[in-house]
């Protein structure tokens, strides 16, 4: 004889609204470094990555490769996909990777400068968590 009293509690049902903004947003927090990281490339191709700015920030032997106005171009371009990469969640262990390398080159290419770019550091730190989390 079982002399346990019933649980008095009812089940809780699944909100279905928050099924759907968990399946919309994935896990909250690959959701915030993508939009973070996103950010910082956003705001590098297109206020950083051009003639004005961004020349000292490219090493001298890329000039003897490519014209340097053309490479600034290319470059801002590239942060403008990885950046739409990043906000669209796909692939985002690839994505959190491929943004650490790319802010790892930039860094130390430029070691001269590391009293402004010493932030990457933490950037880099940043993508590579959004390359461990599980995608959901």
């Amino acid at each position: 004889m079982n002399n346990e009293a019933p649980n008095p509690q009812p089940q809780m049902q699944p909100n279905p609204t928050a099924n759907t903004m968990k399946k919309m947003i994935g896990n909250p927090a690959s959701l915030l470094l993508r939009i973070g990281l996103a950010f910082v490339f956003l705001y590098a191709a297109f206020f950083v990555s051009n003639v004005g700015t961004g020349t000292k920030y490219v090493p001298a032997f890329v000039s003897n490769i490519i014209p340097l106005q053309t490479f600034l171009i290319l470059f801002g371009v590239f942060e403008v996909f990885l950046s739409i990469w990043l906000l669209l969640g796909k692939f985002t262990k690839y994505s959190g990777l491929v943004s650490a390398v790319f802010l790892i080159c930039v860094t130390a290419f430029n070691l001269s400068y590391f009293s402004g770019l010493f932030r990457n550091v933490a950037i880099i730190a940043a993508a590579f968590a959004l390359a461990t989390l599980r995608e959901d």
